[in-house]
């Protein structure tokens, strides 16, 4: 596990913290991104719905047995630029490049 917490679908797996790797996280994520330009009512309904669904208990059920874990932010936007901070940051430290 590549988080700070262990997985509830893997509870005995150790995270990489706790098996001696520090300084390391790595997470798998999904994001619902609309086109620019998107009517903000269209976005506001997409928002509406994504919620109720994720507040199912249904899904949720389904999603934990997957390990996967429903975030509690709406702010995709922040968490892009995150994102792209942290992995631009490793690129830059291993110096990785496109060649």
């Amino acid at each position: 596990m590549t988080g700070d917490a262990r997985s509830p679908a893997l509870p005995k797996v150790p995270t990489f913290k706790e098996a001696g790797v520090t300084n390391f996280e790595l997470s798998s994520w999904n994001v619902l991104l609309a086109p620019k330009g998107t009517p903000a009512e269209v976005l506001a309904l997409l928002r509406q719905e994504t919620v109720l669904a994720l507040a199912d208990p249904k899904v949720r059920k389904l999603y934990a047995a997957q390990g996967v874990e429903v975030s509690a932010t709406q702010d995709v936007k922040a968490f892009l630029a995150k994102e792209r901070d942290n992995f631009g940051r490793v690129v830059r430290d291993l110096g990785i490049t496109m060649e």
